[in-house]
């Protein structure tokens, strides 16, 4: 595998994780606009897609391939538990 296969590899391994920390922050912020957020929208971004990517390479060695629905699903629920922390929702606000 020459190098841009592999760059070519890792970049759409990680695109499902860049995709979610951009996409979930901004779908927050547009179904609960007044709604008051502890974090700027672009440290959001960053570190939804920062664990994203540790997620995949974590079910990556856990695994021992890509693509199991399980990790997919540990991607979701740690973007959604993200929002929902940011948001204060655990006060009951």
């Amino acid at each position: 595998m020459g190098y841009f296969q592999f760059m070519n590899h890792l970049f759409n391994f990680m695109l499902p994780a860049a995709f979610m920390g951009v996409v979930f922050p901004l779908l927050c912020r547009t179904i609960w606009p007044k709604q008051k957020v502890s974090r700027t929208l672009k440290s959001q971004m960053l570190i939804t897609s920062l664990t994203g990517v540790g997620i995949l390479f974590g079910g990556l060695f856990i695994f021992s391939t890509d693509g199991k629905m399980m990790t997919y699903f540990t991607l979701v629920l740690s973007a959604a538990l993200y929002q929902w922390w940011w948001r204060g929702a655990w006060r009951g606000k």
